[in-house]
């Protein structure tokens, strides 16, 4: 036999194993300690559900907001692509309306004042439209001339906002 296998002899003064102890006989739960203990396992129970309902409630709201954000993506990108539709329809209407030259030659001479050579064209304008215009200054106004430049540039900024 080998020396590992051997068990050495105890040293003197080596403190010994205590005796394994029976262990005591445990008493029976009446009836309200199981009671009691079901009720603690029933409410730790419903609690872990209602936790891990809401975590799962959690986890699900990022991929619903994404869900949600692109279903409302899509629906704006075909109403988009109706109106371009109907943009593509008026255009097309138009084209074959152009195609026609009497048609460019009314657009040309409404909406650009061409005249074909030899005639003399003619513009109306209304009375309201004098108001628009830019009125020159009065001659008799002072010149200021000798004055310096921030006395001019006072001059300027009181005669634009007097009116």
């Amino acid at each position: 036999m080998s020396t590992s296998s051997r068990r050495s002899p105890p040293r003197k003064g080596a403190a010994r194993k205590p005796a394994a102890r029976k262990p005591a006989a445990r008493k029976r739960p009446t009836a309200a300690q199981q009671a009691t203990r079901e009720r603690r396992r029933g409410r730790a129970l419903v609690f872990g559900l209602v936790v891990l309902v809401g975590l799962l409630a959690t986890m699900a709201i990022g991929p619903l907001q994404g869900y949600i954000a692109a279903a409302d993506r899509v629906d704006a990108l075909n109403a988009e692509r109706d109106q371009l539709r109907q943009q593509v329809d008026r255009l097309e209407d138009r084209r074959e309306l152009l195609k026609d030259p009497e048609e460019v030659e009314l657009l040309a001479r409404t909406e650009l004042g061409m005249v074909k050579p030899g005639e003399v064209p003619f513009t109306v304008v209304s009375p309201g439209e004098d108001d628009q215009q830019v009125r020159p200054e009065p001659a008799d106004a002072p010149s200021g001339d000798g004055d310096p430049w921030y006395r001019r540039a006072a001059r300027a900024l009181t005669h634009l906002f007097d009116g």
